[in-house]
């Protein structure tokens, strides 16, 4: 007999039932809601970070390295199998909470070492861009081994789990806001880990698994001490963007969609801010004679300015404030800045107001914290000149990181609704690059695209373009130039000494844009070209993605710049080339390298394939209904914020709901489904617009309103399919298999998503993905009773 036992023992008479230990289901809700929204957190801050250290497009590799880390728990739990019993399920949990925590400060660690983003395709290039993609996915498979533990061990609670999984995620979405407003990139990726360590405390009964639980408690301290002291010392801080060395800063801040850093120099006087390490806007000393701070490079801007006697100007972009300064050496009248970034304001209003000797509080002059195409979708203003200053930067939103888009300011639509916004005299002017003639050409293409919808006449007289050493401005007029009006901005160019690529009263300079202007049927005359100049629409509305799909391997052989432009076909090869190995590694790994597990192929194959095209689904209807929001809502950041935490909630409460739909005859109850979910989606395509148009000058709680009304129907059928697959299994030890077929489906998605929209536009690909949901359905692997 044992010396320990109770001494309850010996007084009570008859067989002694020893209590098993308390259950921890009842924690293991709230446990899964923390380590979901750390898990979505960790992956918007991925996508930020990889955006400042790479490049934006790289922001869909956060996507693919975030969905591989936790496929690859899962099949870490499916291959360990009975060896997890369901007893050590708070100790696994834990130990799984400790390992993500530990993974980021590895994570963030080697980012920092690593000088990404070169564009070289060389050995040591990848090589490095090989340990940042495993490091990167590590804090993942930790998270995917916590969930596929918890879906696996708890099948018959699968809602109320998957609610949880998906209401943390939403919480996490939101979250991300705040983290990396307050933390910064590197340090909020840490931060991170202390949600997940929350997650095991949670969940560790405290006497039962007491070292798991001060282990964990001694990792948060850690983590905690780590944020506190960066905090004073920043010494997590990246020092490589883009593959290169970062000047020494006076000022950090990052937000949900930017990284901005402020170095001063010397040599010019002035306040240099950069965004995500490539697009930069300087801050000029400004002590109230705007004059004083033109030179010749501030010539080719100039020009639409002087050709008007005190005009009126929309500046979409204002930045650190170089055309607002120009527009008042100018003379006009009313000055109109559009920028759509918190930091860049707050630095040129308070943090630097010395400098900027309050430019934008000047008489006359307007700046407003906007998104500038939802700006002037809601304005009823008109201005003589609406002016574009290179607003297109390659940094990725933390939306765009799941819409995959660069912006919709220069698509057919937008520019209809910009010369709506001119007056009777307006011209449209767009700054551009002069090394990268195919975007130069792609905006005049466009324009005349749609002044030829409008039916107007002799499109060749609407335009003028011109250049200095670095930069092209290409003006448009809707009313057309007169000959008095070209032969005043000749007198300009020489004046100003700028060099003009077409005039439409003169012979020919740039003989690409003459054909352009003067052919008789443009969309003929794009088909003729190399590139693809054809006008972007909302639903397809990639202006910088310009190369034909025969000559997408042509990327590898081009030069530096030329890589960079077309730096979205170089991601598509190796997100296809990655998304193989992985869907490779996730579906046939189980079936190839362990005997056992072949007994798969034949017994759970139908099983695989419907939460493969679940997953699939799921991911290429979220990314394309995204866009229609974006420009709804006016903000990438609100948009991530309303739309994907309404996504993932309404998601979380189908999954809810479904326990409760047609248990004795499933397959009915996920037809019917099915076809609700195709109505509703179809309906959205349809009705959006008109909604949107109808209500897009209403205040913004109004907006947010009308978008969670609109998206609950959707995330709440879109949430049904996977616990109402996880109860059709019905077997425990195929659950993290299931669930890692599904994340490496949903890698698929994403990357799917965005070669349908590149290919297509943004309708084929939500017909794409509920078509996927429609062929789950048709196979799903449970019968009616």
């Amino acid at each position: 007999m044992n010396a320990a036992a109770p001494k309850t023992a010996a007084i009570k008479t008859g067989p002694v039932r020893v209590s098993p230990p308390p259950s921890p289901a009842p924690w293991i809700t709230p446990a899964t809601f923390l380590m979901a929204c750390a898990t979505l957190a960790a992956e918007i801050i991925l996508t930020r970070v990889f955006s400042v250290l790479m490049w934006y497009h790289f922001a869909f590799l956060a996507v693919s390295v975030c969905l591989f880390g936790l496929g690859a728990g899962s099949l870490v739990v499916h291959l360990a199998g009975s060896n997890w019993r369901a007893g050590d399920l708070p100790r696994h949990l834990g130990r799984c909470a400790i390992g993500f925590a530990a993974a980021q400060l590895v994570c963030v660690g080697t980012l920092r070492l690593l000088k990404l983003g070169t564009l070289d395709l060389n050995l040591v290039s990848i090589a490095q861009m090989g340990a940042a993609f495993l490091v990167a996915a590590l804090p993942f498979t930790f998270s995917g081994a916590f969930f596929a533990l918890v879906f696996s061990r708890g099948s018959e609670r699968i809602g109320r789990y998957y609610f949880a999984d998906l209401a943390g995620a939403a919480a996490g979405c939101l979250a991300t806001i705040s983290l990396l407003t307050h933390f910064g990139g590197e340090a909020a990726m840490v931060a991170t880990g202390a949600i997940a360590l929350l997650a095991g405390l949670v969940v560790t009964p405290m006497r039962r698994e007491a070292a798991t639980w001060r282990a964990q408690l001694v990792a948060l301290v850690v983590v905690v001490a780590v944020l506190v002291a960066n905090h004073w010392s920043p010494f997590l801080m990246f020092r490589h963007t883009k593959g290169n060395d970062e000047p020494e800063p006076i000022a950090v801040s990052w937000n949900s969609f930017s990284r901005v850093i402020a170095y001063p120099r010397a040599d010019i006087g002035d306040i240099m801010l950069v965004i995500d390490g490539i697009a930069f806007t300087p801050i000029t000393p400004f002590h109230g004679d705007a004059n004083a701070t033109q030179d010749a490079m501030a010539n080719l801007q100039r020009l639409p300015y002087v050709f008007y006697d005190k005009p009126s100007l929309l500046v979409i972009g204002s930045g650190g404030g170089e055309h607002i300064l120009t527009g008042l050496s100018a003379g006009a009248s009313e000055i109109v800045g559009i920028e759509m970034n918190p930091i860049v304001l707050d630095m040129v209003n308070n943090r630097f107001a010395d400098i900027s000797g309050g430019l934008f509080t000047q008489p006359g002059v307007t700046v407003e914290l906007a998104e500038g195409r939802s700006w002037v979708a809601r304005s009823t203003k008109n201005f003589d000149v609406v002016n574009f200053t290179l607003v297109d930067t390659w940094a990725a939103t933390a939306g765009g990181a799941f819409s995959l888009t660069e912006n919709y300011l220069f698509t057919a639509q937008a520019f209809g609704e910009y010369f709506d916004r001119l007056t009777p005299r307006g011209m449209v002017a767009v700054k551009r690059w002069k090394d990268a003639p195919e975007y130069i050409y792609r905006t005049v293409a466009l324009a005349r695209h749609v002044l030829d919808a409008r039916k107007t006449k002799n499109v060749a007289s609407c335009f003028y373009v011109v250049r200095d050493g670095d930069f092209a401005n290409v003006l448009i007029k809707p009313s057309g130039f007169s000959v008095e009006e070209v032969l005043r901005l000749e007198d300009l160019v020489k004046t100003l000494d700028l060099e003009i690529m077409y005039s439409p009263f003169m012979k020919p300079h740039d003989e690409t844009l003459d054909a352009m202007l003067r052919a008789g049927n443009l969309d003929a005359w794009v088909a003729t070209q190399e590139y693809d100049y054809s006008a972007p629409t909302d639903d397809h509305p990639f202006f910088f993605y310009t190369l034909r799909p025969a000559d997408l391997l042509k990327t590898f052989s081009q030069d530096y710049a030329a890589k960079i432009r077309n730096i979205g076909a170089l991601i598509v090869f190796v997100l296809a080339a990655l998304v193989f190995a992985f869907v490779s590694i996730m579906i046939l790994g189980p079936l190839v390298l362990v005997r056992r597990h072949r007994i798969l192929l034949r017994g759970h194959l139908r099983a695989a394939s419907y939460f493969g095209l679940i997953g699939l689904g799921y991911l290429t209807v979220e990314i394309a209904m995204m866009q229609s929001f974006i420009l709804y809502l006016g903000h990438p950041t609100l948009t991530l914020s309303v739309f994907l935490a309404t996504l993932l909630v309404m998601s979380g409460i189908g999954a809810g709901l479904s326990s409760r739909i047609g248990a004795e005859r499933p397959r009915k109850s996920l037809a019917l489904v099915t076809v609700a979910l195709v109505g509703v989606a179809a309906g959205l395509l349809i009705v959006s617009p008109k909604i949107f148009a109808a209500t897009l000058g209403a205040a913004t709680p109004v907006r947010i309103a009308v978008s969670i009304v609109m998206l609950a129907p959707l995330g709440i059928l879109m949430g049904m399919f996977f616990p109402m697959g996880v109860r059709a299994v019905r077997e425990d030890g195929t659950v993290p298999w299931m669930f890692a077929v599904n994340s490496a489906a949903s890698v698929f998605g994403s990357v799917a998503a965005m070669a349908i929209a590149l290919l297509a536009g943004f309708s084929t690909t939500v017909t794409f993905g509920l078509a996927a949901y429609v062929v789950a359905a048709i196979i799903y692997p449970s019968e009616d009773e």
